[in-house]
This record gives structure tokens, sequence and C-alpha cells, in this order.
């Protein structure tokens, strides 16, 4: 952890001596209730503590709130960072000054009872435990109610049992601010808070747990927690990164469970509700749904599993590599094919490999592995020595009689035989980013099955001057013939989600046409296209069809209401053609998920530039996937 803030505190002749408690305050943005929090602090009847005050760079009068009780109180440490890094971050820094024997939390808008620590702290010494938990009195509005409640004195040892007295009704077992740990146990085992991320307590909490000898639960005493409409979890601004960090923070959770044999309870498994989310707590209001229809009217949930992993795979070419070049140029004199295959602008390398990866890395961290399918190439910035990179070249996947292949549509069959290769994986062209944060199950469903974005179809006027609509019209049709269903949408040509067996079972349906297209160096008018592999899973009834259009932020009433009844339609993904395009501007009015920047026949080497500076605006930190100025070390 990087020394990057401003540190205001020295370590004086009476911090030599040990406190029994350090009690850790992340404070940011919090001035209406920050005096409250601290009063009931400094005022607990246990009075040997330290209060370490971290400021995340607020910008409120937080700071000169903090700075006029650290003159009132030599107990207060407090530490300003230097920009806003997160709750995880704040709360990690304060543990590595933290000298009590005993570690605890608060956070900056809520507050605690006269006697909490106190309680907490002799209820942890008489029991020798490593982590003694109090309840938690959630303040909401003109109510209050107990998310956990403990009306006797509980002990466990097991883990199982642990989870079970720090959960509350829902389960949630992963509040970290009603509690107090041994700083031994933090520390010797490295337990630190998730950093960047909401949700940072989750990974945080089943460590301690994990690692603690026994934990103990002591009754009539009270965490206050205020609830406030623009805390991280309740800010409608970030639910994109919300549900993105939850899908991190439960993933985090369910492979470390799963890596120390730790059973989870039912309720984790992370359910949502399929229209009550949607539609009635928006147009009818939490409240009334609960209290008038969810006990009539039987709601349908899905059930999320995080663990399973996935991988991710592109085809990659740098055109402008000479000794690539000539032996293109080779193949291309010996092969009778249309001049649109041998188009120059199918090959250009723009380096937007780069900025998809830096896109992954911002919005879509949790993918398992990255392929690279290429021909006997490497970006020369790429970290190859990075875990997460694979590459596979051509003589490596694709049988000898075949090569060299230029034909992308014939490398795209080898796709499922990549070694080790997940068994659900998504396919990117290099041209394609994630715009937003991505869960795992905006790709597949409750089910692991993949989901299938289509579009409207093109039209058919469009067909004699453009193969790839003939194409796809085409794959329609075997499969209307193979399978007597007709799916009359187009793919929406972005990032698709596979599951290996699916594609391996379509692959060998269709044998004699994929081994055909295999021959072929470049592409023809007959090739076996990858949209027939959607279309096969969905008339095999192992996917999902989801159709979407490209929807503008800005709704009427009408729109508001068809976007939220009929969950087919939301801004998935759009196509940002490099010619005659205000880049920001749409990007900024369809606000997609995905999207691609399609490079055409008309692009320029001006558009190329254009391109490649917006992606740059777009994306301009380097990813861990870039290499550094030293040398990778094989």
């Amino acid at each position: 952890m990087g020394d990057a803030d401003n540190i205001n505190f020295v370590i004086n002749k009476e911090n030599l001596i040990k406190p029994k408690l350090s009690v850790i305050v992340p404070v940011y943005n919090v001035e209406s209730y920050l005096r409250d929090c601290l009063d009931s602090v400094k005022n607990q009847t246990l009075q040997d503590i330290e209060i370490i005050c971290v400021d995340d760079c607020s910008t409120d009068q937080s700071f000169n709130i903090l700075e006029e009780y650290k003159l009132k109180d030599n107990r207060i440490k407090l530490l300003k960072l230097d920009k806003n890094y997160g709750q995880g971050y704040a709360r990690n820094r304060g543990i590595e000054i933290a000298q009590g024997e005993y570690i605890g939390f608060v956070d900056g808008d809520d507050y605690i009872d006269a006697k909490y620590f106190e309680a907490l702290y002799n209820s942890a010494v008489k029991q020798d435990a490593d982590i003694s938990v109090a309840s938690i009195l959630k303040h909401k509005k003109n109510y209050k109610k107990y998310n956990v409640i403990y009306k006797k004195e509980g002990i466990a040892e097991n883990i199982q049992d642990k989870i079970k007295l720090c959960g509350d009704k829902k389960k949630f077992f992963f509040y970290a601010w009603n509690k107090i740990y041994k700083t031994d146990l933090i520390k010797n085992n490295g337990i630190e808070f998730a950093q960047g991320q909401i949700y940072e307590d989750v990974i945080f909490a089943i460590e301690a747990l994990y690692y603690s000898n026994r934990v103990v639960s002591v009754p009539n005493i009270k965490y206050h927690y205020i609830e406030r409409k623009n805390s991280s979890v309740k800010r409608k601004d970030i639910t994109g990164k919300k549900e993105y960090d939850l899908t991190k923070a439960y993933t985090e959770l369910q492979d470390f469970c799963h890596e120390h044999n730790i059973i989870l309870p039912e309720r984790l498994n992370y359910s949502t509700s399929v229209w009550y989310n949607p539609f009635i707590k928006t147009y009818i209001g939490k409240y009334y749904a609960k209290t008038f229809l969810l006990g009539l009217v039987p709601i349908k949930k899905k059930r999320i599993n995080f663990s399973y992993p996935i991988d991710l795979v592109y085809l990659w070419v740098d055109g402008n590599d000479y000794k690539w070049k000539e032996k293109k140029e080779y193949w291309q004199q010996r092969t009778a094919y249309n001049n649109e295959v041998f188009s120059e602008y199918r090959f250009i390398n723009n380096e937007e490999l780069k900025f998809s990866l830096r896109s992954v890395e911002k919005y879509c961290s949790w993918i398992n592995k990255i392929y690279i399918i290429t021909d006997n190439q490497a970006p020369e910035w790429l970290k190859t020595c990075n875990d997460k990179i694979n590459i596979i070249f051509h003589k490596d996947l694709i049988s000898d009689k075949n090569l060299p292949l230029f034909n992308s549509e014939a490398i795209e069959t080898y796709l499922p035989y990549i070694p080790n290769l997940s068994e659900c994986f998504l396919y990117a062209n290099d041209d394609m980013f994630f715009g937003k944060y991505v869960t795992k199950n905006f790709f597949y469903d409750e089910n692991q099955q993949p989901i299938i974005r289509l579009k409207q179809q093109v039209s058919r006027r469009h067909c004699k001057n453009n193969m790839y609509t003939r194409k796809i019209l085409e794959m329609q049709k075997i499969i209307r013939k193979a399978f007597h269903k007709s799916y009359e949408y187009a793919p929406h040509h972005n990032i698709d989600a596979y599951k290996k067996s699916d594609f391996i079972e379509c692959l060998e349906y269709f044998k004699e046409k994929v081994d055909t297209t295999r021959t072929h160096k470049f592409r023809t008018e007959n090739d076996f296209q990858r949209s027939i592999i959607g279309y096969y899973t969905l008339a095999k009834r192992n996917g999902r069809m989801k159709l979407y259009s490209r929807v503008d932020r800005w709704l009427d009433t009408y729109s508001r209401i068809k976007r939220f009844l009929n969950h087919k339609y939301c801004a998935d993904s759009i196509m940002i053609d490099s010619v005659g395009e205000d880049y920001h501007k749409r990007l900024n009015k369809y606000n997609p998920y995905l999207f691609c920047m399609n490079d055409i026949e008309k692009t320029t080497n001006a558009d190329r530039v254009a391109m490649k500076k917006f992606l740059q605006e777009l994306f301009p930190n380097k990813s861990e996937f870039e290499r550094d100025e030293e040398v990778c070390q094989q």
C-alpha cells in the first residue's frame, strides 16, 4: 500500500503503551453526522482507546471538524488522504497504524452506545475471543428497526456457527462495524478490506471469521446505523458500479468459501425479482408493494451463481507487419475471391486491442483468463508475462493442412478447442469495448445459460452489396431447415457469450460445412458464419434470447414504462461508425454497456487518428496488461 497521502500525526511516548482498543473512523463528506459520531466515540466508558480518523479527501467541512476535535482530544490521530480512494483503502490505512489490543470500526455517519466498546472488550477478554459482536439498530427516516439483535450472550467456534451467530434476518454476516477484532488476528493473517469498490467488507468479514479462534455476541448494546439516501450503497447514479462491485464481492466470497469448505447460507445465493424491482418499486412504491402485494402475488426469483469462471477470447492480427503482409499477398495472388475480402481495412492495426483490454480492467475485472489468437504475432506493448494473458498461435490451434488462414470465420471454428478454455467464455473482436460496469449475469442467466443478443433484421435490400448480411440470412435459413425454428433477428455484432459444449456440438452438427470453411484462406460467400452458434443454442433451448434496441437515456413516459415492463429492450450495445460520427456525442446519447468502433472501407487514416484519440480519452490509464519499462521475465 503506497504512501500517496499526507499523514498528520506523531507517535509520542504515551503511544508506546498499547491502548486496549483502536477505533478507526473513515470519513467522507459526512459533516451533518460527524459530530454525533465523534461525541459517541470519545465519550465511551472505555477511555483507554485511540481514535484514528481517516479523511478520504472530503469536499465538505468534515476535515475541519476532525481538526477541531483533534485539538481537544489527544487520543485522536488524524490522516488526510490526498484523493478519494474509497472506504476500503481508508480503513486499511487505519489498520496499518493501529496499536490497540483490539480494533473497532465506526463509520463517520453512525454512532454507538456509551458502553458499546467497554462491553465488547470485556466480553472478548473474558471469553478469550478474537471477535465480539453487537446488535445493529438501523435508523431510516422516521423509524428504527434491528438488523441484528442479541438478547443473550452466544459463543461460536465452528466457522458455520460463527456465520450463523453474526448473520441478520437476511443471512448477511459481513457487517464490519458492529464488531471488534483482535489486532493480531487482522495483522498476522494479512486481512484487508477490498479497495476501490463498494461492498468492501464482504471478503474482510469471511476471512476474519474463518481465522478467528472464537466469536462472542454481546447483548444489550447497539451500533446505530444511519441509512442515508446519498450513501454509496443507495446512490442511483452509480447503479452499474454497485451491481458490478456486488458481483465481484460475492465472487470473492464464494471462491474463498469453496477453497476452505465453508457452506454459505442459502439466502446468500444472491437473488433478484424478475418484475418486482423494476415495476412495483418504481411505480407503486416499495412499502405498499410489501404491505399489500407480496402476500397475494407470487414473485418469481432468479438465483445467480457468481463463482464459475468466464474467459475472454480475441482474434488479433497486425496488418502492418510486412512479413505477414508478404504472406497475405502471396496467397491472395493464388486465390480467386471477391476483392471485398482482401480489403486492407479488415487487417489494419490501430491499437484497438490495447484500449479494449483497458476497458476490461476498468469495467470487467472478474474475467478469468484472456486468450489472444494470432498468427505468430504479439503486440509490442503487451505484457505477455501477465498471469491472465495467453497468446495462442495459429500453428498451435489449427491443423497444418489449413494454414495459413486469413479468414476470421474459419479461425473462429477453432475457438472452443483452445487448451484450458473455460466452459463459459466471451468472444470479442479487438474493436469491441466495455462501456460500463457489467456483471456475469449480463452475459449468462441464473441457469448459467448464455444470453444471445439479437436485434431487428437488416433490410433485405442491403443484401446485394453486403456479403455479411447475406451470410446472416443464410445461417437463419439453415437453422430453419434443420430445426423448423425461425429466428429472423440479426446478431448485435459485439461481445458475445458462449458455452464451449454448445459451440462444439454445433460445429459437429454442421461438420461438413465447417470442414469446408476451414479450407478457405479468405472469406467466401458460403462460409460457416459464427452467428449460427447463437441460433443453434436457442433452437436447442440452451440459451436465452434477448432483443435489444438503442434506447435513449432521456425517455418519455411511454418509453420508460415500456423499458421497465419489457426487459428485452435496453441500451446493451451500439456500433459507432468511424466515418461521419461524433464519437463522444453518440456514446453519451446511448450510454451503452458495450460498443464497437466499426472500421469500414471508407475509413481514412485521419479517421483512424481520431478514433485512437477518442479511445485514449475514454481509457487514458495503462492497464495491467501493458508493459512497463522493464522486460518481462519469462
